[in-house]
């Protein structure tokens, strides 16, 4: 059963397990057979796993993947929700950096045609998407748009969504769970105090909305923070006119400056050769105010400054 909570906590009560084709659900049984396979939770890579049957259902629904969609899930844990993603019947990528939890779950969801295991780190630094999954993610088959529905290692989420994002790997939506502190500074509104260069990044070409927040018991090592259910909604392909770098370097040098006013944070970081004067003529032909605070900026009027700098 789901329990919503007065604050809008998502309590989760375990279920046993459903099936036979899928991992256990309880705690004492994951322990156990955990145990028969040599494995313990690692806390440095962030391996708290999603017991809860209901979420990995709801995590599903949200994203509305179908058969033509191509389906991303990094993180497999013990493949709860990989039995899940496998079901919609789509060509699913699960890219697992623990070669033991890929072989524990290719026990209930085994490589096949449709379903590839990536196994690694998905990211060969904060710039850039490790080379295995960029391979995996450019062969993937299937005639609809990209997917990405997991239980996201906190450690990687806020990188690996923008390199998503930003890349030309053809993602229409997210459905994620992740810290519920990066969620809220993912969706928050400009001028708020957890609006930063994250917020600005992902929102200038996807629309975040947080769907709930999950109760840190619904985990199992428990983690010491609650989590949240984030989706991300691509934007039209129109406002991904600016490419990554110069927009990352705008948001970068202004959010350094994030309470100045804008015209002598822009002079200082990025028009070092113009008067104030004449950087203010420049914002206002943009259709920004000049005398607004860095901060205060939305997501749109980064681009437009770092479209503005960008051109030729």
């Amino acid at each position: 059963m789901v329990f919503f909570l007065p604050d809008g906590y998502l309590v989760l009560n375990p279920m046993k397990n459903p099936s036979n084709c899928t991992p256990p659900m309880g705690r004492v049984e994951i322990r156990t057979l955990l145990k028969e396979f040599g494995f313990r939770p690692s806390k440095r890579y962030g391996q708290n796993f999603l017991l809860d049957p209901n979420l990995h259902r709801c995590l599903v629904e949200w994203s509305e993947a179908t058969p033509d969609h191509r389906l991303l899930e990094v993180g497999c844990g013990m493949g709860h929700l990989t039995c899940r993603l496998a079901e919609v019947g789509g060509h699913l990528i699960v890219s697992e950096i623990d070669d033991r939890l890929a072989e524990l779950t290719q026990r209930y969801v085994p490589e096949s045609e449709r379903v590839r295991y990536v196994i690694g780190d998905c990211l060969s630094s904060k710039h850039q998407i490790a080379c295995g999954l960029e391979k995996a993610l450019r062969e993937s088959p299937g005639p609809g748009p990209s997917r990405l529905v997991a239980n996201l290692p906190y450690a990687v989420a806020g990188p690996l969504l923008v390199l998503l994002l930003h890349g030309d790997f053809g993602f229409d939506r997210v459905v994620v769970t992740l810290q519920k502190e990066m969620a809220e500074r993912i969706a928050a509104s400009p001028g708020s105090r957890a609006y930063g260069g994250l917020s600005a990044i992902i929102q200038s070409v996807a629309a975040p909305r947080i769907l709930t927040h999950v109760d840190r018991r619904a985990f199992w090592p428990v983690p010491r923070v609650d989590s949240s259910v984030l989706q991300l909604e691509v934007r039209e392909a129109a406002l991904f006119s600016v490419p990554y770098e110069p927009l990352s370097r705008v948001v970068k040098s202004l959010f350094s400056h994030r309470r100045k006013v804008l015209v002598r944070a822009i002079r200082f970081e990025l028009l070092p050769d113009a008067s104030r004067e004449e950087a203010e003529e420049w914002l206002k032909s943009l259709g920004i105010d000049p005398l607004v605070r860095p901060e205060c900026l939305a997501p749109q009027d980064f681009m437009e400054i770092a479209r503005a700098l960008h051109a030729p």
